[in-house]
């Protein structure tokens, strides 16, 4: 059986020619990864089949379908050990070798350099999905109330625990079964993030979707209860939102 290494990694939103990188979100994630460390000398077909789990997991980071990371390897320091995406376009014969070595030169500064975090404050929204499982009763005498309404007087009651001390919260929609209580609750709440940029009011899109990753993982922190799954989240800051699936 292959050992599994636990490779890290690093990725930026690819932007266009020319651009500097040195305020650009870092984005990091470890893979497992079976079989050798990969290396200059790995095989192409290992190389693309790396990049393109690593873009499936961090598409979220991605402002349009069209959009693409560009993906280094780290070593055990942290380090960038080489430039995976460049290897790859240098392969597919997008670049040649002397472009390849200046083009991951000229970023090598820019995604190593020190990179200082400001906070931000944004107000974020989200559908909520709860589901109440475990444990509920419903035949409980605490509502006095039949059929649809006696579900929604729960799932107030409900989303009241879960969400009443966000900023914003109420209940969109409601299903029961005879073990479940689905509930759609929309929130709204502040929520403060560092990011590496310091102009807050003319944001790219990227910047835009990295806020939002950013929102949803602290909104998830908010909310108390076991089984929820937050979708549309969207942050706001000014004039500048972003919405996502």
């Amino acid at each position: 059986m292959p050992k599994s290494n636990a490779l890290r990694f690093l990725a930026v939103v690819e932007q266009s020619t020319n651009f500097n990188y040195a305020t650009s979100p870092r984005i990091r994630t470890i893979i497992e990864w079976a079989g050798a460390v990969p290396s200059r000398r790995s095989r192409h077909s290992t190389l693309a089949a790396l990049q393109e789990r690593i873009m499936n997991r961090l598409s979220k980071y991605l402002p349009s379908e069209g959009g693409r990371l560009l993906i280094w390897l780290l070593d055990d320091h942290g380090t960038p050990a080489f430039f995976i995406t460049g290897l790859i376009d240098h392969r597919n014969g997008k670049l040649t070798r002397l472009q390849l070595d200046k083009w991951a030169k000229s970023l090598l500064p820019q995604i190593t350099c020190e990179q200082p975090m400001i906070e931000l404050t944004v107000t974020a929204s989200a559908t909520a999905e709860l589901t109440f499982t475990d444990g509920f009763d419903f035949e409980t005498s605490d509502y006095d109330a039949f059929g649809d309404e006696r579900d929604e007087w729960i799932a107030d009651a409900k989303v009241s625990d879960a969400c009443g001390h966000l900023d914003g919260s109420y209940v969109s929609y409601v299903e029961r079964d005879d073990n479940y209580l689905l509930v759609n609750a929309e929130i709204t709440q502040p929520v403060t993030v560092q990011v590496p940029w310091r102009n807050a009011m003319r944001l790219r899109k990227d910047q835009l979707e990295y806020l939002t990753v950013l929102a949803d993982e602290e909104l998830y922190e908010h909310v108390l209860a076991d089984d929820v799954r937050l979708v549309n989240v969207a942050v706001e800051l000014e004039e500048a939102s972003v919405r996502t699936a």
